[in-house]
């Protein structure tokens, strides 16, 4: 019986405890998941701190030691299936869906008012163009009629898998402040939005969205192009393993700069000791029905039913909250330097402070809506929790220093467990259906070495018909 297949890239270190009581006014919340769900803290406290960020990215930016930035906050969630991801999320989300929920009626009514006012406008409009009259009087009409009646936002807040473009049309309709949240993130990377001719389109377009940047859309032949100002944003993919080892692996996201801008967990799996205990009572859950109900306090005061943007507030940085935060930058500068802690993960490295602020705004925010500066005490609570975020990046982005070769050998090896279905392969069927970088020769079978050395391939000792054509040279794919 052949030995089990070797792992193209070392074990990953484990993973360091989640510092739950970091989180302060949201540790309750985060703890009451974990008793519900016995998942992993780090799963609990990724979907919180989303559905905070997103709750407070519509009401304030936060003083940075260089510029004010939003507080929206990106995050991705490693977790095998069976991990309770649909759990955590829906249990954090609740507050916004109930928000949604409560618009979505209200909305029925506005949107029927403004089709009925939109084709009384449309009817004068023509009924003025349709006159007997000089330029000059039927412009003057025209002026007098006004601008066409605009259409409610509409309620829908939370996007699941929306390519860029998308994502744009529903800033159109919707609100400013939008949220990326998927409990099945593996279709949104696996998407158009994200495929080779897409990919860096996409990546830039949400680092910008992160950055609070205008986004300016180009349309061919759809009309005119157009600026987005002031959006908002935060993320929240969940995917599992053998997604997330080829998403961290991406050199054109690495390159790009969107993984520096994702706090990424990656939580030791809690599945096998999630056991119950007959004569334990349920557990009354307290604090997640008042943070659901501070999340759509938030909601409602950050996002006007009229759709109209919010003048947000700068949280300024308190001075003992200002000197904590550069001490702790002159600690993750130093470690950037050659062959120092971080050095291998400088992308993510040198936005870690400004994380930080955007973790503080976020809890400041949640705690005090009205508070015009991050006092001391959240401050060193984001910076606790960003240590914890370092640590992580460490223990996972420690791929950026593989190889090419056998990054691209990843990238094989997921494909053929992910989009190929046959119990064999050859070099011929890489070249024409295989990722569309991998599709030469030479390089096909490089990697198909690789792959054999490591035991994700076998050589077969017979010809095989593949994709109707009689292969002699041919490999048994190995799937474990």
């Amino acid at each position: 019986m052949p030995s089990p297949p070797i792992p193209l890239f070392g074990p990953r270190g484990a993973a360091v405890p989640f510092p739950v009581a970091s989180l302060g006014p949201l540790a309750a919340a985060v703890q009451e998941i974990i008793d519900t769900t016995s998942a992993p803290a780090a799963l609990a406290a990724q979907s919180v701190l989303a559905a905070v960020s997103f709750a407070a990215q519509a009401l304030a930016d936060v003083e940075t030691l260089h510029a004010p930035k939003p507080v929206s906050l990106f995050f991705l969630t490693v977790a095998e299936s069976g991990e309770r991801k649909s759990a955590c999320d829906h249990m954090a989300l609740q507050g916004v869906r109930q928000f949604e929920l409560a618009r979505e009626s209200a909305y029925r009514v506005a949107y029927q008012d403004y089709q009925n006012r939109l084709e009384i406008y449309e009817h004068k409009r023509r009924s003025i163009l349709s006159q007997r009259s000089d330029m000059a009087e039927k412009q003057a009409d025209l002026q007098a009629l006004g601008s066409p009646p605009i259409a409610p936002a509409a309620p829908e807040l939370l996007l699941t898998d929306p390519t860029i473009e998308g994502l744009f049309k529903h800033y159109e309709i919707s609100q400013p402040s939008l949220g990326l949240f998927s409990d099945e993130g593996g279709q949104f990377f696996s998407g158009f939005g994200m495929s080779s001719d897409n990919k860096v389109k996409t990546a830039s377009a949400l680092s910008k969205l992160w950055g609070g940047s205008a986004i300016n859309r180009t349309r061919a032949g759809t009309g005119p192009s157009r600026t987005y100002w002031g959006k908002r944003l935060t993320c929240h993919l969940m995917i599992q393993i053998r997604i997330a080892e080829r998403v961290l692996s991406d050199q054109d996201m690495r390159s790009q700069g969107l993984l520096s801008r994702v706090l990424v967990a990656w939580p030791e799996s809690t599945i096998g000791t999630r056991l119950i205990i007959p004569d334990d009572p349920p557990k009354e859950a307290i604090a997640l029905p008042a943070f659901h109900r501070r999340i759509e306090q938030l909601l409602e005061l950050g996002l006007p039913e009229s759709g109209g943007q919010v003048e947000r507030k700068t949280l300024a940085l308190c001075p003992i909250a200002r000197t904590a935060l550069i001490a702790f930058y002159n600690k993750i500068e130093s470690e950037q330097a050659s062959n120092a802690q971080l050095s291998r993960i400088r992308g993510f490295a040198s936005k870690a402070v400004e994380q930080t602020a955007r973790l503080a705004g976020i809890l400041q925010i949640f705690q005090d809506e009205t508070a015009i500066q991050v006092s001391a005490q959240t401050m060193q609570m984001a910076i606790t929790l960003m240590c914890w975020y370092v640590e992580e990046a460490k223990r996972l982005f420690e791929i950026s220093a593989v190889s090419e070769p056998l990054l691209n050998a990843e990238k094989l090896r997921c494909w053929l467990m992910d989009h190929w279905t046959g119990a064999r392969i050859d070099v011929r069927s890489i070249v024409r259906f295989g990722p569309p970088e991998l599709r030469e020769t030479e390089k096909a079978r490089a990697l198909v070495r690789i792959l054999t050395e490591n035991g994700w391939l076998i050589r077969a000792k017979d010809a095989a018909i593949i994709k109707g054509n009689r292969s002699l040279s041919n490999w048994h794919v190995i799937r474990v």
